[in-house]
């Protein structure tokens, strides 16, 4: 029938086609093919363009603050300090968070040695139940594998957002602001995430 038809088509195996009969605005309707295809999202991108007065221009696109994210960010970063560039745009649209260790080595790469010296990066506090789990986190200079992160020293920021820019990205933006650094937000505003939380493991599933 057709509900079961659609409960197929809503979850497909593999390479599994469905065609869909689409109706816009105008009564006017098309047949489109929809074949189910695994992909793998890049976590973090990067390129530099140079602009009409010759600045070079860092883009990273970053989509979440997760382990497959490391490798990515630090070549980006490399990269970036390699070309010498004078502005940075951070598109954090689609990223909804992650880990806060990662925001943190991100900020640094961005402000440098310097900016970041003897600062707190976030200062997470909790109530009364488990506050002697309490902790100024630090700007990390390292990635969680101990490599060297590249820093960029740089005073301003464009952060590119939206309602989907979450929770250790909000962190980012914090904690750049917090030691002085301009951030640019460009977009919508952010999820507004105002909890944090550990994940916790029971039979293969968090």
């Amino acid at each position: 029938d057709a509900f079961s038809r659609i409960i197929a088509a809503l979850s497909p195996a593999e390479n599994e086609s469905h065609t869909f009969v689409i109706q816009d605005a105008s009564d006017q309707t098309r047949e489109v093919v929809l074949t189910a295809k695994t992909v793998v999202v890049a976590q973090a991108e990067h390129r530099v363009v140079t602009d009409a007065n010759g600045v070079k221009w860092g883009y990273l696109l970053f989509n979440s603050h997760v382990d497959s994210a490391q490798t990515p960010l630090l070549n980006a970063l490399s990269d970036f300090q390699r070309e010498n560039i004078g502005a940075l745009v951070v598109d954090l649209r689609y990223n909804s968070g992650g880990y806060l260790a990662m925001a943190s080595a991100l900020a640094y790469g961005v402000a440098g040695p310097v900016q970041t010296f003897g600062k707190t990066f976030e200062a997470l506090r909790y109530n009364d139940k488990r506050s002697t789990e309490n902790e100024d986190m630090p700007f990390y200079t390292t990635d969680f594998d101990g490599r060297d992160v590249s820093a960029l020293n740089l005073s301003k920021v464009y952060v590119l957002t939206s309602p989907g820019t979450c929770s250790a990205s909000e962190s980012f933006i914090n904690g750049l602001r917090g030691i002085g650094v301009e951030v640019v937000q460009i977009g919508g505003t952010t999820c507004g995430k105002p909890y944090g939380f550990y994940p916790t493991d029971n039979c293969g599933t968090t």
